[in-house]
């Protein structure tokens, strides 16, 4: 479980949210040749981070493995991927993120990974992903997460996507 860099807090410290975790285990359970695609939605501070590492914390032996990764920005993500490289090609290759035609292809060497067909029981986490490329909006800070993170054969083949979104509330008086 790679949970490097993720905001933590003390595990008796979250409180509730039993239902949100049930449902997601339900939408997020690994099945063969599906991927299924879960977006946490809310304002900021609702929990939407400590909902998802949490889940990863309970559910994670579910999963051949477990990646959170900083989505704030396309340069973020590029230099989370190139960084989770080494991980799992179980190498000692390190990222500088210096120069952009090597990171470029540590990227292309981790997609490469994740499109494996014997490679599908992973679970990946993107958080602070808040600007998402939106056909017919035109934005400077946006960004289409599926081109740099998605294995290729996921967008090109026969593979099933199960997509739902989730919104985060305030946890009730009754949790907390």
């Amino acid at each position: 479980m790679r949970l490097t860099g993720a905001p933590q807090i003390d595990e008796d410290d979250f409180i509730g949210r039993d239902r949100e975790l049930e449902q997601l285990r339900t939408w997020l359970t690994p099945r063969p040749k599906r991927q299924n695609v879960v977006a946490l939605c809310g304002l900021g501070g609702m929990g939407k981070t400590q909902l998802s590492i949490q889940f990863a914390k309970r559910f994670g032996e579910t999963y051949s493995s477990v990646f959170w990764l900083n989505a704030k920005d396309e340069n973020q993500l590029k230099a989370e991927l190139a960084a989770l490289t080494a991980q799992v090609m179980e190498s000692h290759i390190s990222s500088s993120g210096t120069d952009p035609q090597e990171e470029e292809r540590m990227v292309q060497q981790v997609r490469q990974w994740f499109s494996r067909p014997d490679n599908d029981g992973w679970l990946m986490l993107y958080d602070n992903y808040d600007h998402p490329l939106i056909p017919g909006i035109i934005s400077t800070t946006s960004y289409d997460i599926r081109l740099l993170s998605i294995p290729r054969a996921w967008l090109d083949s026969d593979h099933d996507a199960i997509t739902k979104a989730y919104i985060c509330e305030a946890v009730s008086s009754e949790e907390a």
